[in-house]
């Protein structure tokens, strides 16, 4: 019986592997820059965006202005729109909600733009930045400091709001 007892003890008198620790080095992600228009129009509320890392979105800046300069509303009170996509924006099928989509560039510095219409006022300025800025890794603001963040542009007497803020990341950006 001692016998038995000094054979089932042994295995856990031997000596432990060690615990070892090793310091991996963080890959450094790319802060993701949103540019934004909401254009209001008749009885719906359209959204430009585009989004992806910070230096892309950059480069892309005036593209993205002259977009939304281009936007008309041609109807005599139908809701048809138009505009003029810069040249290299590829077109692609749009996934609802979205009224159209585009991608910009190539590999880790591809851009993702979308046009949604929805209906009415589709939520204040401060709910659409907030809820863009939670998408890109930010917290929320206040009325107060929308004015950092935002500038109102006057398009065929519209008042629209160009959004542009800049995050850590923390998003999957849409892919198609």
């Amino acid at each position: 019986m001692i016998f038995g007892l000094t054979a089932w003890m042994l295995p856990g008198c031997q000596e432990q592997e060690e615990i070892r620790r090793h310091q991996v080095p963080k890959t450094k992600q790319p802060k993701i820059r949103l540019l934004a228009a909401i254009y209001p129009k008749s009885e719906n509320t359209w959204f430009f965006k585009l989004l992806g890392p910070e230096n892309a979105v950059a480069e892309n800046e005036d593209a993205f202005h002259g977009f939304i300069k281009s936007v008309r509303f041609p109807g005599n009170g139908k809701e048809e729109i138009q505009w003029t996509a810069p040249n290299g924006w590829r077109e692609e099928k749009p996934i609802p909600p979205r009224y159209a989509s585009y991608r910009i560039g190539e590999g880790l510095q591809e851009l993702d733009f979308s046009i949604t219409k929805l209906p009415g006022k589709a939520g204040t300025v401060l709910l659409n930045v907030n809820r863009w800025r939670g998408q890109i890794g930010l917290g929320p603001v206040t009325q107060m400091e929308l004015g950092k963040i935002t500038r109102e542009l006057k398009q065929d007497e519209v008042e629209i709001t160009v959004v542009d803020i800049v995050g850590p990341g923390g998003i999957t950006v849409p892919m198609r």
